[in-house]
């Protein structure tokens, strides 16, 4: 495995340079070593614009497969952190290295260099692609444009040179789009400002006060400077800083502008009775008749107010218990009520920290009578670990994208302290917009639906705003769209009055109303049969394992969590306010970028068994993965056969949708993995012959989509196979488990005695006439057929079924039985047996042709009058 990495406290240039070279080091995967900044965190947070999925140290399990690594934007081996331990292991020619900076002291050491004295690193990648022919998607040129404007401050910085600006061409013509680049970073500084910016850079002072990292810059000019607050963010943002003030006199006023990123730091409450405006994070105050000096004076007295810096360390406490991973559910209850904590950590069976288990999850668990159940069943292995000195902020960032509950601090693998949502959020000032803010797609529905879904949605937000609620499209809609897939089912959420609103909508589109009244639910059926389906926003409460839900009337947020996984939580506004807005409260479209499918709580599948069925499904769908938290969870409530409380019909329903996947054996291997093959019968295991032979089922299954209209139960074969070595009485358990119906059963229970009656056949028969081909597979059922195709692995009988089933099985026979009396033939035992004998023979001579049949059978009777 090759990975693609670059620096900690990761920029736009070191981010776009390693997205794009993956898509010259094809198989490569890219691994960032640390955090991000905040303004790339914030651009990702909200961005549309899709990249080949990224991993964290964190994510990746073992590190010992990997033979290569890829380095830009930086060439020290202190800035890519532990990735840097593995380059001991990796032969120079392994190793190559992109970057503009200055060689460090502690340089990598790469058999291929890739270095120039330019702008931006993105800038020498897109050359290195541009030679190689690489073609570049429009996101990823849009991003490489970033890159290379965001290090060269659009083009203005004095080591940008031509290269910069040629590799800015190209991207633009691979289509890079300047309005997203615009939006996300800002216009260029004028040719004034990147003159005062000059002169300011040498002069700015850095130091600390409380702790607090900041800096101050002061000058002296003659001219009124307009354009100094745009300076003074860019000098800011230089310094990577999140307090910066800068001290201008301009004839007889001296200005103070102040810049905060702080969330506990007021601007406006720290200059309190100075002259002058701002809100909390911009400032300036107005200081008349006061020299620079005068005024960095007052400013040292101002900052002794600050608040005291805090970090991760100073907000954490000390771990008050540690439940074992087999504790009873009914103990951790009374511990949480006896210590007055909602979360407690986990800890495994080697002594090691594997997660957080929560009172919901406690108290949900409770409900379903799990007294006895160990806790492990239920905690979220999803676990923060946070280093002490981590500023509070980036720790409430990490609360709010990763949507944990807990995090811990560590030392020698022993929790030292514990830091609770609640407690880092208790003394911010506020919740950045920012974090909030929800990405609208009003624009791409525009752009990619079909009209007549953009007019529905259009008159349903109408009267949605007419009666005063609030409307949503929710589900696999919603996925799909972020996706760019097609989706018309169109599942509509209403906060209040579902059927109401449905029949009103009804009217409008000329539709047929079918109200449920027991769930407050309604169909509407269009002219054209397009169906809608229509909701008041609920919550569900499972009153037992696999039962239905009773249903009652709750918030869009109760409505979306109590969904099968992120992906499928999300929602769109249809009012005309806010139109095309995402609702994403637990972290769906995030998980969508990184690929990854995960519940919500974690008695989800314990809930509802069958999405243990959905997430294999989503998995091989979506080309995704299952979180590790969310794998364990299926593997705890497989051991537990919640699936024996799910109704046969609604478990032959997902088996048969599951089964829809192309090359579907995978996902035997799946269900094997978290011991799921005990939903059909405990006693059941995928050994390799049923292993091979499933697979053998894909290759026939796609031979019969590719060849036949015919509809046949495709994920009855794989049911064969895994039943392949089954006992009758197996069977019969697992066709009364599915349901299956006379039919169906009958197949289950027959096909391993065809099968073998084949191989019989085969054995004595060798080469057989194809009117014995046709006597022995005539009367077996297309997905014995099928099976049989698969099952045998000799070259020979697998020609023999598949001409059986391409050429003989719907063979053209002109000769009946009315043709035989018609020529002389009283009715009776003889005209089958004659008109067997023609079909033998024009089976055998393969005569298709209806003149030549006839020959056959005048033949045939002159045959018999002889004989006579």
């Amino acid at each position: 495995m090759f990975i693609i990495t670059s620096h900690l406290n990761l920029d736009f240039d070191g981010f776009a340079s390693a997205h794009l070279l993956s898509l010259y080091y094809s198989g490569s995967v890219v691994v960032f070593p640390g955090s991000k900044e905040k303004k790339l965190r914030s651009f990702l947070s909200d961005t549309v614009l899709e990249f080949s999925r990224e991993y964290s140290l964190s994510e990746l399990d073992d590190l010992s497969g990997v033979s290569g690594m890829i380095v830009a934007d930086t060439s020290s081996k202190r800035r890519i952190g532990r990735l840097a331990a593995l380059l001991e292991n990796l032969p120079l020619d392994a190793v190559s290295l992109f970057d503009h900076h200055t060689s460090p002291s502690d340089m990598v050491e790469a058999g291929h260099i890739f270095h120039q004295d330019i702008g931006a690193t993105t800038s020498i990648v897109v050359h290195f692609l541009k030679e190689r022919n690489v073609k570049i998607p429009k996101d990823y040129a849009t991003l490489g444009l970033m890159g290379i404007y965001e290090d060269t401050d659009f083009l203005s910085f004095p080591a940008t040179t031509s290269k910069d600006a040629d590799a800015v061409s190209w991207l633009l013509k691979q289509g890079a789009d300047l309005n997203t680049v615009t939006v996300a970073l800002k216009h260029p500084l004028s040719e004034r400002q990147i003159e005062l910016f000059n002169q300011l850079v040498p002069v700015i002072e850095r130091y600390k006060v409380k702790d607090r990292p900041l800096a101050v810059v002061q000058f002296i000019t003659d001219r009124f400077e307009p354009d100094i607050s745009s300076v003074t963010h860019r000098l800011m943002e230089l310094e990577n800083l999140k307090l910066f003030f800068c001290i201008i006199q301009m004839e007889t006023k001296t200005y103070l502008i102040a810049r905060n990123l702080y969330d506990d730091i007021d601007l406006k409450k720290l200059f309190k009775g100075t002259e002058g405006g701002g809100h909390k994070n911009i400032f300036t105050a107005i200081f008349r008749n006061q020299t620079v000096l005068e005024v960095r004076l007052e400013l040292d007295k101002i900052l002794e107010s600050l608040p005291s810096f805090l970090r991760a360390k100073d907000i954490a406490r000390p771990p008050v218990a540690i439940i074992e991973w087999d504790t009873p559910v009914l103990s951790v209850f009374r511990s949480m009520n006896q210590l007055r904590v909602n979360s407690l950590p986990v800890r495994d069976e080697e002594g090691n920290l594997s997660g957080v288990v929560t009172r919901q999850d406690v108290d949900y668990a409770l409900l379903h009578e799990l007294e006895e159940l160990p806790v492990s069943h239920i905690t979220r292995l999803e676990v923060a670990i946070v280093d002490p000195e981590e500023d509070v902020e980036w720790v409430r960032d990490m609360f709010m994208e990763k949507n944990v509950k807990m995090a811990f601090l560590m030392e020698n693998n022993e929790i030292t302290g514990i830091i609770t949502r609640t407690a880092a959020f208790r003394n911010a000032v506020h919740v950045n917009e920012t974090r909030m803010k929800r990405v609208n797609y009003g624009e791409r529905m525009r752009r990619i639906l079909p009209e007549r879904l953009l007019e529905i949605m259009r008159t349903a937000g109408r009267i949605a705003d007419e009666r005063d609620v609030h409307l949503y499209i929710v589900g696999g809609f919603v996925r799909d769209l972020l996706l760019r897939k097609p989706n018309e089912d169109l599942d509509f959420v209403v906060n209040r009055d579902g059927i109401e609103f449905a029949k009103r909508l009804a009217v409008e589109l000329n539709a047929r109303c079918v109200a449920h009244e027991k769930f407050n639910t309604a169909v509407l059926i269009a002219e054209d049969e397009m169906r809608l389906d229509i909701a008041t926003s609920r919550f569900e409460v499972y009153s037992k394992p696999g039962a239905l839900p009773d249903v009652t009337s709750a918030s869009i947020f109760h409505d979306l969590y109590r969904r099968d996984f992120t992906i499928n939580a999300m929602a769109i506004r249809l009012n005309r306010e806010g139109f095309g807005e995402l609702v994403d409260y637990f972290g769906g479209r995030r998980d969508l970028k990184e690929g990854i499918i995960r519940v919500l709580h974690s008695l989800s599948f314990i809930d509802d068994p069958t999405r243990m069925i959905r997430a294999i499904r989503f998995k091989h769908r979506l080309k995704f993965r299952i979180g590790k938290g969310t794998l364990s969870l299926m593997k705890s409530a497989a051991s537990l056969d919640v699936v024996e409380k799910v109704s046969g019909h609604r478990f032959l329903k997902e088996i048969q949708t599951l089964f829809t996947t192309r090359n579907a054996s995978i996902v035997l291997e799946d269900l094997e993995e978290i011991g799921g093959l005990r939903f059909f019968h405990k006693d059941l295991k995928l050994d390799p012959f049923a292993r091979n032979l499933a697979a053998n089922v894909d290759s026939v299954v796609a031979w019969h989509r590719l060849l036949f209209r015919e509809k046949i139960h495709e994920w009855l074969l794989y049911l064969f196979a895994l039943l392949i070595h089954a006992t009758k009485e197996q069977k019969l358990a697992v066709s009364r488990k599915l349901s299956l119906g006379k039919l169906l059963t009958r197949q289950v229970l027959r096909f391993r005695g065809c099968i073998r009656g084949l191989e019989i056949f085969f054995d004595r028969k060798g080469k057989a006439k194809p009117s014995q081909v046709v006597d022995i597979l005539g009367g077996l059922e297309p997905e014995i057929l099928l099976f049989a195709l698969a099952y045998f692995e000799d070259e020979h009988i697998k020609r023999t079924i598949s001409n059986f089933i391409t050429s003989l099985k719907d063979f053209p026979y002109y000769v009946n039985g009315k043709d035989i009396i018609e020529r002389g033939v009283e009715s009776g035992p003889e005209i089958r047996e004659i008109l067997t004998e023609v079909h033998r023979k024009v089976l055998d001579r393969d005569i298709r042709v209806k003149a030549l049949q006839f020959e056959i059978l005048e033949s045939v009777l002159n045959s018999r009058k002889k004989q006579k």
